[in-house]
């Protein structure tokens, strides 16, 4: 049986998730606000955004500077507790998808980064995601991409399988598909960059960090898009569909 979610994800996690990140933890979120203004913001310049699985509040940060009426929510009390302490100027919520406490027709925008894949039923869940959007309202996600080289490479020692409480590992046609039955229309579908290194054994891991680490840096600051096997996450944009109700 799982573990209780709210406390599955506790201090402990959120170590491991950083350690074995590119960057070992650091807060470099700032280099991520080219890219965020770019898919986010350019889509929807302001109003409400939901930040779901806000984590330790990197996005937040960045809406408020941006002016959104932002909202926080995780299932994680250590999450919750830890943003609460930092004075966050985002209303914050401990909760899941699957009971979003918001009524229809809420959000601008909703953020999904790296969520679903540890949810059981993803539909189910997208379905409230889109219940709670404006009706044109944009949700951008981001998920482990099945197809990507990084999958080839290490195999089970993959980033998306090191993390056992990934439930929902689709491939992007699958995802594709979720999102057309949730009622979304897709606007726009990419790939981030091999990021997880090392990747090769006759290859001194300090060059393939370098190499990595070049290659995120391009990913957030340019809008230079990479093969799809040459990503580790799928990215996808959508807005709900004219005319829903659900």
């Amino acid at each position: 049986m799982r573990a209780d979610p709210h406390t599955e994800f506790d201090e402990k996690y959120f170590r491991r998730r950083s350690s074995s990140r590119l960057f070992k933890g650091r807060d470099v979120a700032f280099l991520k606000h080219p890219f965020w203004d770019r898919v986010i913001r350019r889509r929807v310049p302001s109003g409400k955004l939901l930040d779901i699985g806000c984590a330790e509040g990197f996005l937040l940060k960045w809406a408020e500077k941006r002016g959104y009426n932002s909202y926080g929510m995780d299932i994680s009390t250590y999450a919750i507790s830890q943003l609460s302490t930092k004075r966050s100027g985002s209303k914050l919520c401990l909760g899941s998808i699957e009971a979003l406490p918001f009524i229809d027709g809420c959000f601008d925008v909703i953020t999904c980064f790296d969520v679903l894949e540890h949810l059981e039923q993803p539909l189910n869940r997208a379905a409230r995601m889109n219940r709670c959007l404006k009706t044109g309202g944009v949700l951008v996600m981001s998920t482990p991409n099945t197809c990507s080289h990084g999958l080839t490479l290490k195999g089970d020692s993959w980033f998306g399988y090191r993390d056992t409480t990934h439930v929902s590992l689709l491939s992007p046609g699958e995802w594709i598909s979720l999102f057309g039955e949730s009622d979304f229309d897709i606007v726009d579908k990419f790939y981030d960059v091999l990021w997880d290194a090392p990747y090769l054994k006759h290859i001194p891991s300090i060059m393939q960090r370098a190499c990595c680490s070049a290659l995120v840096l391009l990913h957030y600051w340019t809008p230079v898009r990479f093969p799809h096997k040459w990503g580790e996450n799928l990215y996808v944009v959508a807005r709900k569909k004219k005319g829903c109700t659900s």
